[in-house]
């Protein structure tokens, strides 16, 4: 007698890595301890960082974009992204600043205003970002509210610590 397993998988099994981990941007653990970071007991990922709301995530993100921009002085697309998604990680690094450049109307080359401004250039790459790190049904969670709460999140953490990449 032949047995049958089926597997049965929910909607949260089928949602892309960074909308599971409410981690747009698909951070990666590191040392680094992130507010709100979280590890799910139903899905835990030793590899990329979880965070308890997407907005959480989403300061992530910006706080490592500002990194980018000051310390780093990655001040393009082409700059930010060659960093975010180097081909030795095996990215098409190429793509991912054609599609973010697409997404976005920023040419790859063009230099961006400081992070902390409140831009339309900023709030165009973060999402277009997390659409190349989550594919198409990111989409559908590209809300501005919750893009600009991570924003004002990484405002605050700058304008209350001695963080200050400036």
């Amino acid at each position: 007698m032949a047995t049958t397993t089926t597997t049965t998988s929910t909607t949260t099994d089928r949602l892309p890595r960074g909308l599971r981990n409410n981690n747009p941007l698909n951070l990666r653990r590191t040392k680094t301890r992130w507010q709100g970071e979280t590890v799910s007991a139903q899905h835990p990922d030793m590899a990329f960082c979880q965070f308890e709301d997407l907005s959480m995530g989403w300061r992530a993100a910006w706080i490592t974009l500002h990194v980018y921009y000051y310390r780093h002085r990655l001040r393009t697309l082409r700059q930010i992204i060659k960093r975010w998604a180097p081909p030795t990680d095996g990215n098409d690094t190429q793509a991912y600043i054609d599609r973010v450049c697409q997404l976005t109307n920023i040419a790859p080359d063009e230099v961006l205003p400081p992070i902390e401004q409140f831009s339309l250039e900023w709030f165009s790459i973060l999402p277009a970002m997390a659409v190349v790190e989550n594919g198409p049904r990111f989409e559908e969670r590209r809300r501005a509210s919750i893009v600009y709460k991570g924003w004002l999140l990484m405002r605050e953490y700058y304008k209350y610590s001695d963080n200050k990449e400036q």
